[in-house]
């Protein structure tokens, strides 16, 4: 089983014709988290509860969910593994040779909870006609976001990319990954641009945390000015930006598919 709705249903249709095999599930963020708002655990919560009753073996996927899992839940066997994996041998990218311009990604649907619209305001703070913002992405905010920029002169410098495909063109030529979610349960995007060799400002979230520690990038709060201070750190320092990027790409390697595949498979092959 995987996701809230589709494991749920699972799960209880598996306990309602009394299935004999074994039910996995694996969690890809809780959507009960620290910091969730109260609905989320009032509905979610309870739901998650009772059905773990009817689950063997419960795949968490970030530490908070499984320390959270581990506590709350006592009957599956609770597993962390490193995340639903990434190919880490992918193509090296090119890299942004004009020394005068920096480059900044993000890689996500263009909704509330990915949350770029605080890095337009960070640019509004930098002030920096040689910064550009690429995100690659779609969804209902795509006018909110062009709008905003446009009303801040922030129209020549901010890109929004739509749909990119392969997704690794649209890594190329970039300097800084930002990555402002205010929800995830670990991201596949964020792996992949530690894996190609990418310095990384964050949000201070499950997930993030996981992934990016002082070496490899910033973890910031959700404040323009956080985000503002943390980019012109890495802009003004070349060798950090390369050094964090080499770091990242080390770290990311436990989160390769054959890892996670492997740690799974210690449970799926009985």
């Amino acid at each position: 089983c995987h996701t809230p709705v589709a494991g749920i249903l699972t799960r209880l249709a598996a306990h309602h014709i009394k299935f004999k095999g074994q039910v996995y599930y694996t969690a890809h963020g809780f959507h009960f988290f620290k910091g969730a708002p109260l609905i989320n655990w009032l509905l979610y919560y309870p739901i998650e509860y009772l059905c773990s009753k009817y689950t063997d073996v419960l795949f968490t996927i970030n530490q908070e969910d499984y320390l959270r899992a581990s506590i709350k839940f006592k009957h599956p066997e609770i597993v962390f593994v490193h995340g639903v994996g990434i190919d880490t041998s992918a193509s090296t990218i090119t890299t942004n040779k004009d020394n005068k311009t920096i480059n900044l990604l993000s890689v996500g649907e263009l909704n509330k909870n990915k949350n770029h619209i605080v890095i337009l305001k960070a640019m509004e703070i930098l002030n920096n006609p040689n910064i550009h913002y690429y995100i690659a992405g779609e969804g209902p905010l795509h006018i909110k976001l062009q709008d905003y920029a446009k009303q801040h002169n922030l129209e020549n410098n901010v890109h929004l990319l739509g749909f990119v495909k392969p997704v690794i063109k649209a890594y190329n030529n970039i300097d800084i990954f930002v990555f402002p979610s205010l929800r995830e349960g670990l991201s596949v995007s964020l792996m992949e641009a530690m894996s190609y060799g990418l310095p990384c400002v964050v949000s201070k979230i499950r997930g993030n945390t996981d992934l990016i520690d002082a070496n490899g990038g910033y973890l910031s709060s959700n404040s323009p000015s956080d985000y503002a201070s943390a980019i012109k750190h890495l802009i003004d320092n070349k060798e950090l930006r390369v050094t964090m990027g080499k770091y990242n790409q080390k770290q990311v390697q436990k989160y390769d598919y054959k890892n996670v595949f492997a740690e799974m498979d210690k449970f799926y092959s009985i």
